[in-house]
């Protein structure tokens, strides 16, 4: 299990999971600015690696982005599905490379989080943390919409990322003094 800490690491774990990707991509997505990201998607799905966006319907004040977005990476050859209505939020943040590593992110892809504001986020081949994540990517939920074949879900990641946290935190020296909190 390898650490991401913001604003230290920024977006250079994620670019090279997604540049890694030899099958597929699966990207769960709340807030994002990050052209990069962006970018490295699109390169993805160009060079023949299946690539499926789960997006937010909504988060505040950032509906027209999101929609944009979308638009942005159909054009490009990217499956995408919107979150349903039938919560206030999905608030999950994280990347599937090859249904073999997951990027469990407390952080959104966007420079504010990234660059500005501390946060982490866990890179694990843990089979049991992957195929739970993968199973919740299995399909969008019965009332969400999804604009080109593929589905992805929702996983409940607040209780999985408590977990790698606790787990990480033995390990990894810069979490000695930290302590988790959700509320």
């Amino acid at each position: 299990m390898q650490l991401i800490i913001e604003p230290d690491d920024g977006i250079a774990p994620l670019l090279e999971g997604i540049q890694s990707a030899k099958k597929s991509i699966e990207i769960v997505i709340f807030r994002f600015d990050m052209s990069e990201i962006e970018s490295a998607l699109k390169a993805a799905a160009g060079r023949g690696v299946f690539v499926q966006a789960l997006i937010a319907s909504t988060n505040r004040g950032g509906e027209e982005r999101l929609r944009t977005l979308e638009t942005r990476l159909l054009a490009a050859g990217i499956t995408v599905a919107r979150t349903a209505n039938d919560l206030v939020r999905y608030h999950n943040k994280l990347i599937i490379i090859d249904r073999q590593i997951l990027y469990l992110l407390g952080f959104n892809y966007t420079f504010l989080d990234t660059g500005h504001s501390r946060s982490f986020g866990i890179i694990t081949k843990v089979k049991k943390l992957v195929a739970v994540s993968a199973q919740s990517c299995s399909s969008a939920g019965p009332s969400a919409s999804v604009e080109q074949p593929g589905q992805l879900g929702l996983m409940p990641s607040a209780l999985m990322m408590e977990c790698a946290f606790r787990r990480t935190r033995e390990s990894d020296s810069r979490l000695k003094t930290w302590q988790w909190s959700h509320t």
